[in-house]
This record gives structure tokens, sequence and C-alpha cells, in this order.
């Protein structure tokens, strides 16, 4: 399925998460970051904006960053972008 049939199919899902503080503390970060800039931002639409750019820079041309990579505890060591 391409990019644009997925965003095409999208519809919000609704699902309960558990985040670890310190992804707590950034997606807070991030909510008063887009209050600040002037949007009618939800805790809801912080994290996908964190999970969106990971996401982009997956499957981007030059993959994971080798930082990113190195957040995951080793697991994501290829920069190859990932298929999808």
């Amino acid at each position: 399925m391409t990019g644009a049939k997925l965003a095409q199919d999208a519809r919000p899902v609704k699902r309960t998460v558990v985040l670890h503080p310190i992804m707590d503390k950034y997606v807070r970060r991030t909510w008063a970051s887009l209050i600040e800039h002037g949007f009618d931002a939800t805790y809801s639409m912080a994290l996908n904006c964190i999970v969106l750019g990971a996401i982009m820079e997956a499957i981007g041309e030059r993959g994971w960053s080798e930082e990113t990579g190195g957040l995951s505890g080793g697991s994501l060591r290829t920069r190859r972008p990932l298929i999808v």
C-alpha cells in the first residue's frame, strides 16, 4: 500500500498507551512548543508529531540517523531506510 493510499484511508484510531516518563516529558515539551507557536494542540497531536517525525526519518533516503539508532539500544544499527 502506498503512502498516498494510507493517507487517503486514514481515520483516527483511539487507543490507550503507556509512555516512559522520559517520553512523556518530551511529548509535553512538544505540546507546549506547538501551543507557543499558535497551534490548538493536544497531547495526542504532540505525540503524533513525534511519532510521525520518527517514521519520516526511518523511511527517508538516508534512513535512521546514527543518533536515533543509538537511542534504540542498538536495535536500529542499520542506517538503511525502512521500506514500507
